[in-house]
C-alpha cells in the first residue's frame, strides 16, 4: 500500500519489525531482505530517479529527484510485485 506522498516524497508500509537494542530504543528491522531491492529494480524498471530512501518506524520514504516521478512511482507500485 501506498501512502500519502508530499512533493517529492512517497511513504510505502513496509514490512518491519521493531526491535529494542541495547539502550531499550526500538529499531525497525525489514522482515524481507530483498523488499528495497524490489523498490529499486522497479522505480529502475519505470526509469524514475530516487535520490534517497530511508526506514522511518514502519514506514520507507523514499524520495524522488522529480515530484512526477514520486506519482508515477504511487501510482504503479504495488506489494506483490
Amino acid at each position: 500500500m501506498v501512502g500519502r506522498k508530499k512533493d517529492n516524497v512517497v511513504k510505502i508500509a513496509a514490512p518491519v519489525l521493531t526491535v529494542p537494542d541495547q539502550h531499550g530504543n526500538e529499531i525497525p528491522v525489514l522482515m524481507d531482505r530483498h523488499y528495497i531491492e524490489d523498490i529499486l529494480s522497479h522505480a529502475k524498471k519505470k526509469k524514475l530517479s530516487i535520490l534517497d530512501y530511508r526506514l522511518k518506524k514502519k514506514n520507507i520514504e523514499i524520495v524522488f529527484k522529480n515530484p512526477k516521478h514520486a506519482s508515477v512511482f504511487a501510482l504503479t507500485w504495488s506489494d506483490n510485485e
